[in-house]
């Protein structure tokens, strides 16, 4: 049930799906495009809806005084920074809901 899907396992899939369009470098290729293209807009402040899916988005996070590194016991200020923020789509909550119900 948890099995981790990496880049390559991507690639395999297009190809496998594919073959007789293109070959297994170019499917590596497409998927390491699709990628860094929505790694560069969501780094460029744009929003990434996939329809069914979810939304992909930069969220910025409020500063902090006082931050406090748990290892070291260091404190410093944390500066307001953005992060990467996803917000799943109504049709992936739906199908978590029934994998939900079949562990239970």
């Amino acid at each position: 049930m948890n099995k981790k899907i990496v880049r390559a396992d991507l690639a395999d899939d297009l190809y496998n799906s594919y073959s007789d369009k293109f070959g297994h470098e170019e499917a590596a290729r497409i998927i390491d495009h699709i990628i860094l293209k929505m790694k560069n807009e969501v780094a460029a402040g744009n929003t990434i809806e996939l329809r069914g899916f979810g939304t992909l988005y930069a969220k910025k996070r409020n500063g902090r005084k006082n931050a406090r590194n748990p290892k070291t016991g260091e404190t410093k200020n944390i500066p307001p920074h953005y992060v990467a923020a996803f917000k799943a789509g109504r049709e992936l909550k739906n199908a978590l809901l029934v994998l939900d119900a079949m562990n239970s």
